[in-house]
């Protein structure tokens, strides 16, 4: 028994033949719709017109056959159960009707047959359908897989690859037949390559990690997974698909923006915040003892007022290769200001920041560069602390050593002038 009224167009030239085809169907309780159509421009206007479950033609008519009413079927490419009804069909006509692509044939003296005839195409029909929409669907997925640009690997579950798409392949060196029945931790580094039990494969539906991947030639590369476990009916892992991206471009943005909220762009030193930063790690880890040194570029201002800003510019980086060429990479230096450098030295006693102070005025005074007729000048303070709460306090004590340093190099240079100034007027 069916559970809907079903559509039948009737190829029949007899209104009786057909009324008793109905009768045979209500009598197995299959309501339906119908339209009886005996010519061939008929048959073409009710397909055209309405959507058929099944067709069910008489063999022979005046102007017209079944053979004719199927192949013009067939013409249209259109999947409908065609079911021939005859008085007179013998074995070869029906072998015949059957070759030509008839579903079934039925004699009008054995219409019993009819209504489980329909009611078995109609299921084939609807399985038909639903193969043909499942082959359609794979073969729309296969394409996306094959040309999206994200790395698609499906293994069993003992990791053997049983299909991996082009993007996998030229990702990591290979071609798509060389990786076929591999295992799938030749994509892993050494260290990560591990044997799944299928006890642990249960436990997880869908795994997200960032990881390093391996290429054909040694080189590694750091990746995105998510893998996803396939289960049959029973519950039971069959296959494990993993979808990968090279994530090489995401994760050098991600360091170029944690290095830019970390320096100074101008110099590369660390920027005021990671120096506050510091400060507070320092105190959290009470590290002792620990140098200060502050220092100040001289008549900074003076040149970007006389000689503009891109002059300043190259005050500073010059003042950056005095520093660099003095510190060590674990030393902490930072440009906190305009004009103004700071070095954390962690461990250091106040005779090894008196050292790199000493070295930082013997750089100077070989440099040979000037500005505007202005060489490179620094004023420097310096200060230690043995007890880590007491940082901020070495970090003022620096800074007033610095001024110091700043007003005595004033002083200097006014005496210089007067004196000047005297053996002019004599």
């Amino acid at each position: 028994m069916l559970d809907r009224p079903i559509n039948i167009l009737l190829v029949e030239d007899s209104p009786e033949d057909a009324e008793l085809l109905l009768w045979h169907l209500k009598k197995n309780d299959i309501e339906a719709s119908w339209e009886r159509v005996d010519t061939p421009e008929e048959m073409i206007a009710a397909l055209e017109r309405e959507s058929w479950d099944v067709i069910v033609s008489d063999y022979i008519m005046p102007g017209f056959s079944g053979l004719e009413a199927l192949e013009l079927l067939k013409s249209r490419s259109e999947d409908i159960p065609f079911i021939i009804v005859s008085g007179k069909v013998g074995e070869e006509t029906a072998v015949e009707a059957m070759k030509a692509g008839a579903h079934d044939y039925i004699l009008k003296g054995n219409l019993v047959r009819l209504a489980p005839a329909i009611q078995r195409e109609l299921a084939e029909s609807e399985m038909r359908r639903q193969r043909n929409y499942a082959e359609k669907e794979l073969r729309t997925l296969k394409h996306a897989i094959e040309t999206i640009p994200v790395g698609v690997t499906i293994t069993d579950i003992e990791g053997k690859i049983i299909f991996t798409n082009q993007a996998e392949a030229e990702m990591h060196g290979y071609t798509v037949n060389e990786l076929l029945g591999c295992d799938a931790r030749i994509f892993s580094v050494p260290e990560h390559r591990k044997v799944w039990k299928k006890e642990d494969i249960k436990k997880f539906v869908c795994m997200r990690r960032e990881t390093l991947n391996v290429r054909k030639n040694g080189d590694t590369f750091p990746v995105y997974l998510i893998s996803s476990v396939v289960l049959d009916q029973s519950g039971e892992p069959v296959a494990i698909i993993t979808a990968c991206e090279d994530i090489t471009e995401r994760k050098k943005s991600e360091e170029r923006l944690r290095y830019m909220s970390t320096h100074d762009t101008l110099t590369g030193f660390y920027n005021r915040a990671f120096f506050e930063e510091e400060l507070k790690r320092l105190a959290e880890q009470r590290f002792a003892p620990v140098s200060v040194i502050m220092l100040d570029v001289d008549g900074l201002k003076q040149v970007n007022d006389t000689l503009g800003h891109a002059a300043g510019d190259k005050v500073l980086k010059q003042t950056a290769s005095v520093l660099f060429s003095v510190f060590r990479s674990e030393d902490i230096v930072a440009r906190i200001g305009g004009d103004e450098f700071v070095v954390i030295l962690p461990g250091a006693e106040h005779h090894v920041a008196e050292k790199a102070m000493n070295r930082i005025r013997d750089v100077i005074n070989q440099s040979t560069c000037s500005f505007g007729g202005l060489e490179l000048s620094l004023s420097i303070g310096a200060a230690t602390t043995d007890n880590p709460e007491g940082l901020e306090d070495a970090i003022k004590l620096a800074d007033e050593r610095m001024y110091q340093d700043k007003l005595t190099k004033s002083s200097r240079t006014l005496r210089s002038s007067l004196n000047d100034r005297r053996l002019s007027e004599r």
